[in-house]
């Protein structure tokens, strides 16, 4: 943006999607928040969205009855969601055969060996708090749908991936610190349901307190001032990020595929699965 543009008009709410977009990219912010432009979703969201309404029929009504619906019910769930959200994806890195397979493969296995050990008292329950913000006096509206909170007092947050998340990624993500802070929980912990031939699944768990949300309540204003400024930087153009494979907005930004000087990277580095966020050295 120019500085002859007026400023952005800014939604009067922020999340963890958003403001991880915002710190991993601020061209993405501008173009996904402030434009409104929306990308067709990749393999992966599309099995992990099928993943979570699966979990989420399941353990909407295990609060209630503390039993567990049957693997085929569950099942149907997730075959119909893929089913419905694959209309819009329009690359498939696999066949749409086999990464069906695959999800309800894992999801089969995380019903049978993973559920009956948990007993949610919350699940996909919204919410939304004010942050304060001494930048401007205006608190910072946050919305969060928690997946699941259970008798243990633990936030769990399910991860459908093709690598178990490290007790770091657990120990800093600012997802789990969001959620820790909007429940005033400190117990929480991500669950890794690992696709492939041997699905698996890792709980990795995490403590917050006092330090990390006293972090939350200085950053977010921060970020919230930053993006009322209208200034979107991009990130590094070296970073796996910056390529047209893990942006779907390269091909329009101006320091991506619109800049015909940028020297592209075919892939990403050999360990790298997903796109994250990194904020492991925010906290």
């Amino acid at each position: 943006m120019s500085e002859q543009e007026p400023k952005p008009n800014i939604r009067d709410y922020q999340s963890f999607s958003s403001l991880s977009t915002f710190v991993g990219c601020g061209m993405q912010y501008y173009y996904r928040y402030v434009e409104g432009i929306k990308t067709p979703p990749s393999v992966a969201i599309i099995e992990g969205s099928a993943g979570h309404k699966g979990q989420e029929k399941n353990f909407v009504q295990k609060v209630e009855t503390h039993i567990d619906l049957p693997v085929d019910v569950v099942l149907d769930v997730v075959s119909d969601t893929f089913e419905q959200r694959s209309a819009d994806v329009e690359t498939w890195e696999t066949p749409k055969g086999s990464a069906k397979d695959e999800i309800i493969k894992l999801m089969r296995f995380v019903h049978t060996n993973h559920n009956p050990k948990i007993q949610p008292v919350e699940c996909e329950a919204e919410h939304i708090i004010e942050i304060p913000n001494p930048e401007s006096g205006v608190p910072v509206k946050m919305k969060s749908y928690i997946d699941l909170v259970d008798t243990t007092q633990t936030i769990r947050d399910s991860k459908f991936t093709k690598k178990a998340k490290s007790q770091g990624d657990a120990d800093n993500d600012m997802q789990l610190t969001i959620y820790s802070y909007v429940k005033s929980l400190p117990k929480v912990a991500f669950d890794c349901f690992i696709k492939g031939d041997k699905p698996r699944v890792a709980t990795i768990p995490s403590v917050r307190g006092i330090r990390q949300w006293n972090w939350l309540e200085r950053a977010v204003p921060k970020y919230i001032k930053a993006i009322e400024s209208g200034v979107f930087m991009p990130c590094d153009p070296a970073h796996w990020r910056c390529s047209e494979r893990f942006c779907g907005y390269w091909l329009r930004c101006p320091h991506g595929g619109a800049n015909t000087n940028k020297v592209t990277i075919d892939q990403a580095p050999a360990n790298l699965l997903a796109p994250e966020t990194e904020i492991s050295d925010l906290l």
